[in-house]
């Protein structure tokens, strides 16, 4: 005779229960099925808040134990199977559910949940850092937070969405308290009380000094988010059913999105700060959760439970995001970072040659930088030789690299390092424009890219062609009037020595240098951004004692010079205290560092060979000096155009289909028409015509 089935009282003894169900666990585990038979028969004990939160949050991690979807997917048919078994403990299951979200409020969930918060960028980040470091108090009355504790990342949102349909019909059926429609009951209150809180926050936002300032120009009782707060109030005390009062709800939030839009086209011009890209973000996805919320409010077709769902699933992904520090910044910088690299471009605009006098005036204002760097040279070894602690000898070295750059800036004159990190700039905002058309023209995108290879070459004669003889007029000079040379036999051996590629660090040096360069062109975008932003070549030249002692006319002047030259004083500035404080902070740490500056480099070995005389420069040391010189060239500007070009790509979004469809139009000019990359296009040529022009040599005809 056949045995009977268990009955549903047998069921619950733990050897029963584990005969029963192992077959059916992932794996056939014994410890899952053992598990779940803890958590199906302590469901009764949860009868506080407390109590009831820490059951919910045991069900979901074992619910979510492994990281398989597939597996989890079997968990949880276990537990249906289960449910479907025992009565008693689907009931008592279901009761516990509806408990908790009677003991909860949804409140934070909808108004918080996935938001920028009111804190700011600065406090967001330093609570977001905490949350990372500390544990965070538990509050049994918090939905939002049971919902992070359950599902605390994106994999677990990710499981959630893609559950099947027929395993997500079994829960509707088994467990009718997470219904949809049962939920929505239950926090419809909280859904009202959540739109209009996020209506009065934003018209508050909207409605703040440095945001209405770069909006239209629009009375106060015409603001749209002025309007939106009694909007949204109308249509929660609209009839439901009815359309009217929450149709012009809708059109407030897109007259807010459209303000929100015209204050971030305004940023091209008036400067961008980190705090208020951060308050537009929030009050850009404020009001999408306001519309979401609206129609959830309103939504009576069979569409509801699909926008209940995926916005369940975003709450989900919200609330992980909320604690994420690498996601603020991210979202938080990059609207900063694009503007700063758009201001550095356009200073990089001026650096790049299109025409033979572009070139030949880039090669003379070479020649002037040279110069000055020769001088700068000369003074670095007056301040070494006077043998000062290190701290005051790095602070005067960077006075004198900053007022040689500063000297350079005002003389109009160029330091060929500094390019590659600007023109990087210029060349990204180029590619961006080119790359989001549908079939581009690349040509004026390969124009712009040789030209800045040959500017490149053009700075670095002019550079080297004078520093060179620089040099060596003021060795004579001085060994004329004080009867040796700039440098001792000593110090002329340590210089040459240092630029030894093979036994030195020279290597680590110029790519460290690289990278200063590049940190120098993001201080100048920022120093520019930030004076924009703050209108400070106006409030300098709106002083009365400024306008008395200049004049109208003269103070319109010094406004203009400071709009087109406060980029270089960040950046100079930047760049001089780097490489004069570098050597000092490695001793400090006990690390041998060292900025090693390809014309400064060139400088200094000049004085190293006119000291040693011209048998000594033919010489294996010499020579290797000479490379690591050459090598200090190429990191300089690899280095930093690198970093500039990777940042600025980044902060424009730029796919790898458009880099690689960019590259071999690239690599197909070079081929093309090399010469365009070394010496500018002759009288009433461009660049893409040179390239038109036929290369009989690197595509030769068939019957050759």
């Amino acid at each position: 005779m056949a045995a009977n089935p268990p009955s549903i009282s047998s069921l619950l003894d733990p050897v029963n229960f584990k005969v029963r169900f192992t077959p059916l666990a992932p794996r056939q585990d014994t410890r899952v099925v053992t598990r779940l038979y803890a958590l199906v028969t302590s469901v009764d004990a949860a009868t506080t808040p407390s109590l009831l939160m820490e059951w919910v949050e045991d069900c979901a991690a074992w619910l979510l134990d492994s990281r398989d979807a597939q597996t989890r997917n079997k968990t949880l048919t276990l537990l249906l199977d289960v449910l479907e078994s025992l009565d008693d403990r689907r009931a008592a299951m279901n009761a516990a559910l509806s408990l908790a979200l009677q003991h909860t409020s949804a409140l934070r969930l909808l108004s918080d949940t996935g938001l920028p918060t009111e804190h700011g960028f600065f406090a967001e980040a330093a609570n977001r850092l905490s949350l990372k470091l500390l544990p965070e108090a538990p509050d049994p009355t918090d939905l939002a937070q049971l919902l992070f504790r359950c599902f605390p990342g994106e994999p677990e949102a990710k499981w959630v969405e893609d559950i099947p349909e027929e395993l997500s019909d079994r829960v509707v059926r088994l467990l009718p308290a997470l219904q949809s429609e049962t939920v929505s009951r239950q926090v419809l209150p909280d859904v009202r009380q959540a739109a209009q809180l996020l209506a009065v926050r934003v018209s508050a936002l909207g409605l703040a000094d440095d945001v209405r300032s770069r909006s239209p120009a629009l009375a106060i009782a015409q603001s749209p988010f002025l309007e939106l707060s009694h909007s949204v109030e109308a249509a929660l005390a609209e009839v439901p059913g009815a359309t009217v009062a929450a149709g012009r709800a809708r059109e407030a939030i897109t007259a807010c999105r459209h303000t929100v839009n015209a204050v971030l086209a305004n940023l091209e011009t008036s400067g961008v700060s980190v705090d208020l890209v951060y308050r537009l973000e929030r009050i850009t996805k404020s009001l999408d959760r306001l519309f979401i919320l609206l129609t959830l409010i309103s939504a009576t077709d069979d569409k509801a439970a699909v926008v209940r769902k995926r916005f369940f699933v975003n709450l989900l992904r919200g609330a992980a995001l909320d604690r994420s520090l690498t996601q603020i910044v991210s979202r938080s910088s990059r609207q900063l970072a694009r503007k700063v690299i758009e201001r550095a471009g356009s200073t990089g605009e001026h650096y790049i040659t299109r025409s033979n006098a572009e070139w030949h005036e880039m090669i003379s204002s070479a020649g002037g930088g040279g110069a000055i760097t020769a001088f700068t040279a000369q003074l670095k070894f007056v301040i070494i030789a006077a043998g000062l602690p290190a701290f005051f000898e790095g602070f005067f070295a960077s006075l004198n690299y900053v007022a040689s750059f500063l000297g350079m800036q005002f003389f109009g004159f160029t330091l060929a390092t500094k390019q590659p990190s600007m023109t990087a700039a210029a060349l990204a905002s180029n590619i961006k424009e080119r790359s989001n058309e549908e079939a581009p023209d690349l040509e004026p995108l390969l124009d712009q890219i040789a030209g800045i290879a040959r500017s490149q070459l053009a700075a670095i004669i002019g550079n080297i062609g004078v520093v060179v003889p620089t040099g060596i007029a003021i060795d004579l000079v001085v060994r004329l009037v004080r009867g040796h040379s700039v440098l001792d036999a000593a110090t002329a051996h340590h210089v040459v020595e240092t630029y030894d590629p093979i036994h030195t660090a020279t290597i680590l040096w110029g790519a460290l240098t690289g990278v200063f360069l590049w940190v120098s062109s993001l201080a100048a975008g920022a120093f520019e951004n930030w004076a924009v932003y703050r209108k400070l070549p106006e409030a300098l030249t709106s002083l009365r004692p400024v306008r008395w002692f200049l004049g109208p006319q003269r103070s319109k002047k010094l406004n203009d010079f400071l709009h087109h030259n406060i980029a270089g004083f960040g950046g100079n500035f930047t760049l001089g205290v780097l490489m004069g404080m570098v050597s000092p902070i490695g001793k400090f740490f006990g690390v041998p560092l060292a900025a090693a500056h390809v014309t400064l480099s060139s400088a200094q070995l000049t004085f190293a060979g006119m000291q040693q005389g011209p048998e000594a420069i033919m010489q294996t040391p010499f020579l290797l000096a000479l490379l690591g010189i050459v090598i200090i060239g190429a990191l300089n500007f690899g280095v930093s155009f690198v970093l500039a070009l990777l940042v600025a790509l980044q902060a424009r979004d730029l796919g790898a289909r458009s880099q690689l469809r960019i590259g071999r139009a690239l690599l197909q000019r070079f081929l093309k028409a090399p010469r365009s990359f070394i010496l500018p296009p002759k009288a009433g040529l461009t660049d893409a015509a040179v390239a038109a022009e036929p290369a009989a040599v690197v595509n030769p005809p068939e019957n050759l």
